[in-house]
């Protein structure tokens, strides 16, 4: 799926530095909307039913709560995390019921989950793939926005390879029309950013 949405995930990129422009910013925190922003494209794809700004303000009460005491008195973040994750149950659910009666399967995650079989031919039922997609984003948006971060910091503090990692860039977007998007193939030309990755994964 993400093969085709490499243009796509430019353009939130895109979005992201420009809205960075002239303000201070906390790394962490714009990247974890950055990972959202992605994942929502990637699990729920380009046409969806959904409205994704619903989604994603509901998963951020969801995640204000997660790791508070699990006091489940009204007013408490706790709480208010618990009745998120009801609603971004509902929301889910909602779009997978949707996709099932019109019988849409798209090149996504959540297209993915719809096909699913077991050895027995059984699929996954609404609620697993609700539970499913919802255990995505809690690692997607987590576990990249910290890798992006450290990213970030490492070449911050190495202008040589930074200065590398921008000329890659550059030579890539010269041998584009202007007005052209990345594809799956000029990913496959970032060997020098690509090892930038890794190196961050690895430590």
């Amino acid at each position: 799926a993400i093969r085709g949405l490499v243009s796509d995930i430019e353009s939130l990129s895109l979005q992201a530095l420009n809205s960075w422009q002239g303000r201070t910013i906390n790394t962490l925190l714009e990247m974890k909307k950055y990972a959202l922003d992605v994942s929502m494209l990637v699990i729920l794809g380009r046409q969806s039913q959904l409205n994704t700004e619903e989604l994603k303000e509901t998963y951020s009460a969801l995640e204000q709560g997660y790791n508070s005491m699990p006091l489940n008195l009204p007013g408490t973040k706790f709480n208010r995390s618990m009745k998120a994750r009801k609603r971004l149950n509902k929301l889910l659910r909602s779009c997978i019921g949707e996709r099932r009666r019109n019988n849409m399967i798209e090149n996504d995650l959540l297209g993915t989950f719809l096909q699913f079989k077991d050895e027995s031919g059984v699929g996954l039922s609404d609620q697993q793939i609700a539970d499913n997609i919802i255990g995505v984003i809690f690692a997607a948006r987590d576990t990249t926005a910290s890798v992006l971060t450290w990213i970030v910091k490492f070449l911050k503090e190495s202008p040589a390879i930074l200065e590398s990692v921008i000329a890659e860039q550059e030579n890539i977007r010269q041998g584009k029309n202007v007005d052209a998007g990345l594809r799956w193939t000029d990913m496959k030309n970032m060997r020098l950013t690509s090892r930038v990755i890794q190196e961050t994964l690895r430590m």
